[in-house]
């Protein structure tokens, strides 16, 4: 077996399609608006910060 990576890269992998939309785990999602409150940015900022 492969190493499946993190939540985030394999949410990444998965929206290859053009136009598709990103399907994330709760860990990865969790983790954006945690970051969010903590540094005080948006989730467009903290989602580019985590792909």
């Amino acid at each position: 077996m492969g190493d499946i990576g993190s939540p985030v890269q394999t949410a990444s992998a998965e929206a290859q399609d053009i136009g598709g939309q990103h399907r994330y785990s709760d860990l990865a999602i969790e983790t954006c608006l945690t970051l969010g409150l903590v540094f005080g940015l948006r989730l467009p900022q903290v989602e580019g910060l985590l792909v």
